[in-house]
């Protein structure tokens, strides 16, 4: 199976192109069959389930990269789009697919959700700022550290958010978050 097939079946299910997803051009096949791709390091170790999300966290694998439809179980699908570049940790695993869940109104949310979070993702990215970033099913932790060293935090899941999807505005919710420093933060 070419890496096509999942530029076609992201298409047809959400409706967007996946050029709006930067991706490097060296990706491989996770698994025979499936629509998952990603960088030799995520072949090596795929990151999938919420009990993964904090070994992805506190690890380095810079050049981490994964993205694709991957699911087990009768409801734990999901479109997948995670990468760690050595400073940036994100992970990225929105529900969708399964036999309990409204798979029209997810792909209309991943379709919303992901060109938002590519471009919030751009400009901090470009502004020198760190993000460690995690929204998987209904989990969300949203931390930025800004060029000049202040830190913001948002601990909600944004994805399963309906307010969001009215502005479509990540930054707003960090806006409102409390400022920390690293006492602070031990706190929480």
């Amino acid at each position: 199976m070419a890496i096509d097939e999942l530029h076609r079946r992201f298409e047809s299910a959400f409706g967007i192109p996946l050029g709006v997803v930067p991706m490097p051009g060296d990706l491989i096949q996770i698994f025979p069959g499936q629509l998952l791709w990603g960088s030799a390091i995520s072949q090596q170790q795929p990151l999938l389930t919420q009990s993964d999300i904090e070994s992805f966290l506190e690890g380095s694998r810079a050049g981490y990269f994964l993205i694709g439809f991957w699911g087990h179980g009768v409801n734990s699908h999901a479109f997948y789009y995670v990468h760690e570049d050595g400073r940036n940790h994100v992970f990225l695993r929105l529900s969708y697919g399964g036999a309990y869940t409204d798979n029209e109104e997810q792909a209309r949310r991943v379709a919303t959700f992901l060109p938002a979070f590519i471009d919030f993702e751009r400009r901090h990215r470009e502004a020198g700022s760190v993000l460690r970033v995690v929204d998987a099913m209904g989990w969300g932790d949203y931390e930025v550290i800004t060029a000049d060293g202040r830190r913001r935090r948002f601990r909600r899941s944004l994805f399963v958010r309906s307010d969001f999807y009215q502005e479509r505005n990540f930054d707003a919710y960090l806006e409102d978050a409390e400022l920390l420093s690293d006492d602070e933060d031990e706190k929480a």
